[in-house]
């Protein structure tokens, strides 16, 4: 068997004012906004494994997971797999952790297939904040793109391009072959101590106490910039480095005015959502934290 790389490489923030909120926020008069979980969860099913493999007669190898495959005895994952067995696997893992959560199953826009991997991620992170209540990032903005991009290929965290007024912003990136999935998952559901420094995925996360731990998942609610923030920005970015997925991503809080954006939320993904999930998209918070 061989693990996918699900290192998390830490993140970064610099907001002014800096935001210090609670263990937990109310979404809405229902749902409680879980920022900081009490432990991670366990992947089902484990995307991060093989899982059992069979060789053919012609010495390709089949393995349960169907993110894995190789030839002879060299199991391989890819840096980026779009195809619907790989895709499907890795959410049925995400749906288990939501649900866990008391979280709505994710459910991924029709046209998931035909979008670029900056435009999954982009996808994922609303998906995530949407069903927790929280008001989407308004758009892609292709500065950030091109500043995600030079994060993901050095890998480290991307950097604020200059020439955007802003009043924040934060980062976040992965090793997460083979999917953006893959870093959704670690990011929202195995960002925390791991009993061991072995077995814990984010390198910020140092014990259980650490201030690192969570700190991508508080990135991608907001917790930095604020959960309620309506006209929140962000830059995504895939890169194959050496033959692993690097996924990183740039939230930005603009000082006066959003930035034009490439690909927006609400008219490039709202369309292609299911009813359900459209629905989610336009809840209102019962209570806002944004200052």
């Amino acid at each position: 068997m061989k693990a996918v790389a699900a290192r998390l490489i830490g993140f970064c923030a610099l907001v002014a004012p800096l935001l210090v909120l609670g263990p937990t926020l109310t979404a809405s008069s229902a749902t409680p906004l879980q920022l900081t979980p009490s432990a991670n969860i366990a992947p089902r099913p484990d995307f991060l494994s093989s899982g059992p493999c069979q060789s053919s007669r012609a010495h390709q190898l089949s393995c349960a997971n169907p993110c894995f495959s190789g030839a002879g005895s060299a199991i391989t994952v890819r840096p980026y797999d779009n195809s619907r067995a790989c895709t499907t696997y890795i959410l049925a893992a995400i749906n288990h952790a939501r649900a866990v959560e008391g979280v709505a199953p994710m459910m991924l826009p029709n046209n998931w297939y035909t979008l670029s991997a900056d435009e999954q991620m982009f996808v994922l992170t609303n998906l995530e904040r949407t069903a927790r209540g929280l008001p989407p990032y308004q758009g892609l903005v292709s500065a950030l793109n091109h500043s995600a991009a030079a994060g993901a290929a050095r890998n480290v965290d991307p950097w604020f391009v200059s020439g955007m007024t802003q009043q924040g912003f934060t980062s976040i990136l992965a090793d997460a072959s083979p999917s953006p999935l893959a870093a959704d998952y670690v990011w929202m559901y195995n960002d925390g101590w791991g009993g061991t420094s072995r077995n814990t995925s984010n390198v910020d996360c140092t014990s259980p106490g650490a201030s690192g731990c969570w700190g991508h998942r508080h990135n991608i609610l907001g917790v930095y910039l604020g959960p309620y923030c309506h006209d929140c920005q962000m830059g995504a970015a895939y890169r194959n480095r050496h033959g692993t997925g690097v996924y990183a991503e740039i939230f930005v809080r603009p000082q006066h005015q959003a930035a034009p954006a490439s690909f927006t939320w609400t008219r490039d993904v709202v369309p292609h959502l299911s009813a359900a999930a459209s629905s989610s998209t336009t809840s209102s918070p019962a209570a806002s934290s944004t200052p």
